[in-house]
C-alpha cells in the first residue's frame, strides 16, 4: 500500500467512515471483496446461533458479548472462486469462523 495512504489511514484511526472514503479513493483497494459483507454477518448470525444451542446442551458458556464481525468474509474471498453454490460456501463460511471462535475460545 502507498505510504500516503497508509500515514492517512494511521491519523485517522478510528473513524471508520473516514478509513473507508480513503481506502475507497485508492486506486490499490479492490471494493468487490464488499459483496461478501451481508453473507459473512448473516455466518456470524448463524454461528451464534449454533453456538448458543451449544451451551444449552453442554452447559459451558460458548455466547460472546459482542457486535457481529465480518471474520467469515476471508472464507468467502478464498472459496468463491472454486464453490458457487451459495449454501455450500456459506456453511464452509460457518465451519471457519466456528473453528476460528474455538481457537480463539481454548486459547
Amino acid at each position: 500500500m502507498d505510504e500516503h495512504i497508509t500515514e492517512k489511514l494511521v491519523r485517522i484511526r478510528r473513524d471508520t467512515a473516514a478509513a473507508r472514503s480513503v481506502v475507497a479513493a485508492s486506486p490499490q483497494f479492490d471494493s468487490t471483496i464488499l459483496r461478501y459483507q451481508k453473507p459473512a454477518l448473516r455466518v456470524w448470525g448463524n454461528v451464534q446461533a449454533r453456538l448458543a444451542a451449544k451451551e444449552a446442551v453442554f452447559g459451558i458458556p460458548y455466547r460472546l458479548a459482542e457486535t457481529p464481525k465480518l471474520y467469515g468474509i476471508d472464507a468467502f474471498v478464498t472459496l468463491s472462486p472454486f464453490i458457487t453454490e451459495g449454501r455450500q460456501l456459506e456453511l464452509l463460511a460457518e465451519l471457519f469462523v466456528i473453528f476460528y471462535l474455538s481457537v480463539h475460545y481454548f486459547d
